[in-house]
């Protein structure tokens, strides 16, 4: 993983004056901080966060195999290579920190990122394929439809047309969609302007999130074949971002998706932030939530009882967190998620002037 990959950045990306690279350097730049912060055992707030996000904590030594998308683009992955999720998060964030670099080749370019309102996309015109889009340029077939690009933020592409000379054989498209551009914060800077402003000590992760492109461009950047880390479409919108989207997640789709990881290094950033007049500190979740029963508690599987569900049918465990599911429903979840005073869920970060590290 260690091999240094390249993106190229289309001219239309570059909207409202700003280079669209420094929307990616930022998100890199929070990878940084977020592998440093998880790496450290001393740092107990951010570990906090971390078990929040993925739904276990970091020392979980349960071991994973990589994503399911990872998996469909670069074929099956013996049982010895599987590895915790934390470990999964770790290597992604060091090498998405490090071993990225911008090109001007668009065909050298592992990832190659557009804001052109999907223009390029046609019907294929290859016998073989009629009926999918098909992006001439990039020699890619569209992964998903072109809905996305009036009610979603941005999507990859990774689909090739194989048996084309000079393109690289590991590129992937991104799309960026005009509701990526709709919202007041778009860069990270603009949510350290907007604290320092408003001398926040309280602030939500969603709300800052959600329109930020330097969160959405870091979650597309984790679709590329290098970490292939999936997204889990909502059941009632097939929506796959948000932080609503990111509690509603079970473990192992908390542990293996783009979103996830993509609130985290968000999270490790704002860790860094305070408001005017503060020599240190930063913000995190509140404190309290360690207090709550079973706070740290997401077994895998599920802990409860098939017998006590009304179900006559044969269960086998492929079903298990389907029926954890329903179980959930029918009695709430009994472990943090509805517990009074429970502002994580919410998305309420809380500002610490003894914030750990």
């Amino acid at each position: 993983m260690a091999t240094i990959k390249t993106y190229w950045i289309d001219q239309s990306c570059h909207q409202r004056g700003v280079d669209f690279d420094v929307y990616i350097r930022e998100a890199m730049d929070l990878a940084g901080r977020a592998a440093a912060r998880l790496q450290r055992v001393s740092d107990t707030d951010f570990a906090r966060v971390y078990n929040i996000i993925f739904k276990t904590p970091k020392s979980d030594g349960t071991r994973f195999p990589t994503p399911y998308l990872h998996q469909l683009m670069n074929g099956f992955q013996d049982e010895t290579r599987w590895k915790t999720a934390a470990q999964y998060a770790r290597r992604h964030l060091i090498d998405f920190s490090t071993n990225w670099r911008r090109t001007d080749s668009r065909r050298e370019a592992n990832v190659r990122i557009y804001g052109d309102g999907g223009r390029r996309w046609i019907r294929s015109p290859h016998l073989e394929d009629q009926g999918r889009h098909y992006d001439p340029i990039n020699n890619m077939y569209l992964t998903g439809n072109l809905r996305e690009l009036r009610r979603g933020q941005a999507f990859t592409s990774y689909q090739q047309r194989h048996g084309i000379r000079g393109e690289n054989p590991e590129r992937v498209t991104i799309d960026l969609c005009q509701m990526a551009w709709e919202g007041p914060l778009h860069s990270f800077r603009d949510v350290c302007d907007m604290i320092r402003s408003q001398n926040a000590t309280r602030v939500n992760i969603g709300d800052i999130g959600e329109s930020l492109i330097t969160r959405i461009i870091f979650h597309e950047f984790m679709h590329c074949r290098v970490y292939g880390r999936d997204d889990a479409p909502d059941d009632h919108d097939g929506l796959t971002s948000g932080w609503e989207y990111c509690m509603q997640l079970k473990k192992r789709q908390a542990c293996a998706g783009a979103e996830s990881i993509a609130y985290l290094a968000l999270a490790a950033g704002l860790a860094d932030v305070r408001p005017r007049n503060r020599t240190s500190g930063g913000f995190t979740f509140d404190r309290r939530w360690d207090a709550i029963p079973g706070s740290h508690d997401f077994p895998d599987p599920p802990d409860f009882d098939l017998d006590d569900l009304d179900t006559d049918e044969e269960v086998d465990e492929q079903f298990a967190w389907e029926l954890a599911e329903i179980h959930e429903k029918r009695q709430g979840n009994r472990k943090w998620e509805n517990f009074p005073g429970n502002s994580a869920v919410r998305g309420t970060l809380i500002f610490y002037d003894s914030i750990t590290h």
